[in-house]
């Protein structure tokens, strides 16, 4: 049998982008697009999302949230006012340059995009909600995940291991200063009941979008969500069948992004220019 002279090897941890803040602005738009990670990710899960809306014609920005981007202990030692606060300046930063601002929040970052949204002096003008952690649920595969990120340095060997590990933004240096992220987690349900009670008091358009696999959020939460906008003058859910809660397959990654495109068309009113947005995510 032929042996190919160049075998497959197994996928490496390579990441595209170190773990930071990026922003693509531009003055030929009043709109911006804030995105904003969630628990241990990074504002790398969002370079293909940035580089879509960026040539739609929107100015673009995706956070690093303190305690993010660097090691366990960093992370133990940040706390939910840290990033409420982090989300908070930067967001009237933004709101300064644009008039408008539009926030893209993924699990934890969907939580602070709510809370977010309800202050006047924000700008923000809508929110795309994803996967927000509103119920935390757990499944064993998500727990297997985290094992492989957090504990193994083997060589990964399929795409999805790649883009959990190349998304999570904390180095874990020392297992010891895990049991410092506790204080986190129950910042992270302080976090989620803020949200739920201010969904009420959000005024603006909200496309909300969930997974139904997804292994770390409860698929009803998205319901919750839906249910508690009562001021909301339009919104938007869709449920993906096969996408987990980070990693989106082919087809549904393209129904996301054309979600997102339709969703700010209508927003904006076909404002922006429309430049080509055949490539993907």
């Amino acid at each position: 049998m032929y042996k190919s002279e160049y075998p497959l090897k197994p996928l490496e941890y390579r990441p595209v982008n170190p773990h930071a803040a990026f922003e693509k602005l531009r003055e030929d738009t009043d709109t911006i697009i804030v995105f904003i990670h969630g628990f241990l990710g990074s504002p790398h899960q969002f370079a293909g999302l940035a580089d879509f809306v960026y040539r739609l014609g929107y100015a673009c920005a995706a956070l690093l949230l303190p305690g993010h981007g660097g090691t366990a202990k960093d992370f133990a030692h940040s706390s939910q006012n840290q990033w409420t606060e982090q989300v908070h300046t930067q967001v009237h930063r933004y709101a300064g340059l644009y008039p408008n601002v539009y926030l893209v929040g993924h699990s934890m970052g969907g939580l602070l995009a709510i809370n977010e949204s309800i202050c006047p002096k924000a700008n923000v003008k809508g929110l795309i909600l994803l996967n927000t952690a509103v119920k935390i649920g757990l499944k064993s595969r998500g727990s297997l995940y985290s094992a492989k990120n957090f504990f193994s340095r083997n060589p990964i060997y399929n795409r999805i291991d790649r883009y959990y590990r190349e998304n999570n933004s904390v180095k874990i240096d020392n297992i010891l200063y895990m049991v410092g992220w506790l204080p986190r987690v129950v910042d992270l349900t302080r976090l989620s009941r803020l949200a739920v009670k201010n969904l009420p008091k959000v005024s603006v358009p909200v496309l909300i979008t969930q997974s139904r696999n997804d292994e770390a959020v409860l698929w009803r939460s998205a319901e919750t969500i839906e249910k508690e906008l009562v001021n909301c003058p339009y919104h938007r859910l869709v449920y993906f069948q096969r996408s987990w809660h980070c990693y989106y397959f082919k087809k549904e990654k393209k129904q996301l992004r054309d979600e997102i495109k339709c969703f700010l068309d209508i927003c904006t009113g076909h404002r922006q220019g429309r430049p080509d947005t055949r490539r993907g995510l």
